[in-house]
């Protein structure tokens, strides 16, 4: 078992939410990441949804956004909707949430070095993450949190390869992607990339990979994999 379902939400409030995915079980990972058009946004400890914990955050000078991960072990069946406390005026905000079930009872998930790129560009960009080391049998999730200077100027993610699209939303002036690899092998992943086109100059990102522990009995494929190579 791995990924289970995943959500967006959007607005302009100052308490960004997001819809709790389908099927949401006691011992399942949440991974939520913000997108928030205002470098002066801050997710302090006390404005988190219950039981969330912050992995990282960061600001982009391109034209001034807070970008924001953070995750969660549910102790049940959660449902309604991850809702933060006020963080302050925001022109345009996505929120997504990404739920995976059948991972590690007791390791947190673990966050890469923040990437920042405040270069402007045109079309085609990549969105290059730092890496992180994984286990056997560990998930990992890509967060794409962008930058634009020009209204609407966002026109869609594309995933690393490899990577299963869970989400990407583009508003006016906030756009947020979630990709996902399961069952990976284990080692050093190296930097990913993905992808995010734009229609007009002035872009930059927030980026980073997050790895979701594999069960300690070994997870999902992972298992059949360890068996073929026994029998090899």
């Amino acid at each position: 078992m791995a990924y289970r379902d995943s959500t967006t939400n959007s607005g302009n409030s100052a308490t960004p939410s997001v819809t709790v995915p389908a099927g949401a079980a006691s011992g399942d990972i949440a991974i939520v990441a913000i997108n928030m058009d205002n470098a002066a946004n801050a997710v302090d400890p006390a404005d988190l949804p219950a039981g969330f914990v912050e992995l990282s955050e960061g600001d982009n000078t391109t034209d001034g956004q807070t970008s924001w991960v953070g995750w969660k072990r549910l102790s049940g069946a959660d449902a309604g909707s991850y809702t933060f406390g006020s963080l302050g005026a925001v022109a345009d905000w996505v929120c997504q949430c990404i739920l995976f079930s059948g991972r590690h009872a007791t390791d947190p998930p673990v966050v890469s070095a923040i990437a920042t790129n405040n270069t402007n560009n045109i079309t085609g960009t990549a969105v290059t993450a730092n890496g992180v080391t994984a286990l056997d049998g560990d998930d990992l999730v890509w967060v794409c949190s962008p930058d634009v200077t020009n209204a609407s100027a966002g026109n869609g993610a594309t995933p690393p390869a490899s990577y299963v699209e869970a989400e990407d939303a583009e508003l006016t002036w906030a756009n947020l992607a979630m990709a996902y690899r399961e069952n990976v092998s284990a080692g050093a992943t190296g930097t990913v990339s993905g992808s995010f086109a734009v229609t007009a100059t002035g872009f930059g990102y927030t980026a980073w990979l997050v790895r979701i522990p594999v069960a300690a009995a070994g997870g999902g494929t992972s298992i059949l994999r360890q068996m073929m190579q026994h029998h090899r």
